[in-house]
């Protein structure tokens, strides 16, 4: 199903692969995605330089301005492609950008994230992933609106509502044997 018939080569030190993005939310902060315009909700390339310039500035090479325009460019041809390539993306909602105040910076946020993926749907590749630090209870969130609840399960009902969803859907999966990769991995 690629779009070419390439090979890949993946080189990792490490017994795993994934490094410390396993540990992190997985959302990617990519401006001017497609998935923001299909939501109706215009974004630029000059209001994304206009943030990292305020935001970043030019510390050298690696944050020039040819690799700010490379950058956001480059974000919405890998969302494209890797879409092309059968990889599903989700916007996370009201995930504002770090710096609201910055000239150029969005409030209803540019970050994306992908699905669980359940690991056995890799074969022979599914324990390379990096484990995730376990949750309390064998706990399984796949979104940071997920973890949002989680935080706030003591103030809104609705929380405590997602929360119960969560422990469900993680003891059925459990059950099933499914091997959850998530929010990074």
């Amino acid at each position: 199903r690629a779009a070419r018939p390439l090979r890949a080569l993946v080189i990792e030190k490490a017994e795993v692969v994934g490094g410390t993005t396993a540990w992190s939310h997985g959302g990617l902060w990519l401006p001017d995605n497609p998935l923001l315009h299909e939501a109706g909700l215009d974004d630029s390339v000059s209001d994304a330089l206009e943030y990292l310039r305020h935001v970043v500035g030019d510390q050298g090479p690696a944050t020039s301005p040819v690799r700010h325009q490379a950058f956001v460019r480059g974000g919405r041809q890998l969302i494209e492609f890797l879409r092309l390539e059968g990889v599903p993306f989700r916007r996370i909602l009201d995930y504002l950008d770090y710096h609201p105040e910055a000239p150029g910076a969005r409030e209803d946020g540019r970050m994306v994230a992908t699905p669980m993926l359940d690991a056995r749907r890799l074969g022979d590749w599914q324990d390379l992933p990096r484990p995730r630090p376990p949750l309390p209870g064998g706990l399984v969130m796949h979104s940071v609106e997920q973890f949002r609840n989680l935080l706030a399960v003591g103030v809104s009902a609705r929380a405590k509502l997602d929360v119960a969803r969560i422990v469900a859907e993680s003891v059925s999966m459990r059950l099933r044997g499914v091997k959850p990769l998530v929010m990074g991995q």
